[in-house]
């Protein structure tokens, strides 16, 4: 903790437009991660904090607490639907309801905590609901395969 603070005292504040601003960073809470997401909060910006272990997620947003930073923390598995680290999840159909669940259970925790506005957070839903899923799975790409092969198809019967 004593380095952490060390580090921490030791940046100086260069970009005061991010001051209240919101970051997300993957993997925050050891090396280039925890660094980036020092520096952020050296800014004034509220960062999420976020890693694959919960038990690593919440002792970093205690100590970045401790700094007097503003930080929230996010395990991976409840960041997935805002585009974080990418974790496979099998193709049910139940995992969509899941998402949804989580998302705008998250959403709702970041609006009555003060970390977005209301408004922010509906301008977020349809990027993260929708948007999300095309890119994190590639389906433009493989929806346009499937089309072709079934044009390919449909002209050779």
């Amino acid at each position: 903790m004593e380095e952490l603070k060390t580090q921490f005292a030791a940046i100086p504040a260069r970009y005061p437009e991010l001051a209240g601003q919101v970051a997300i960073v993957t993997g925050s809470t050891k090396g280039i991660g925890r660094g980036i997401a020092l520096r952020l909060a050296r800014e004034g910006m509220k960062v999420v904090i976020n890693s694959r272990t919960p038990a690593d997620v919440e002792a970093t947003t205690a100590a970045f607490r401790d700094l007097g930073a503003e930080a929230i923390g996010a395990p991976a598995n409840r960041l997935l639907t805002f585009g974080g680290d990418f974790i496979s999840v099998e193709n049910v159909a139940g995992h969509a309801s899941i998402a949804r669940q989580g998302l705008a259970q998250a959403l709702d925790e970041l609006v009555a905590e003060g970390w977005l506005s209301e408004s922010a957070a509906l301008d977020l839903v349809e990027p993260l609901m929708r948007g999300n899923a095309w890119e994190l799975f590639n389906m433009e790409s493989r929806t346009a395969i499937a089309r072709a092969k079934v044009a390919g198809l449909s002209t050779s019967v």
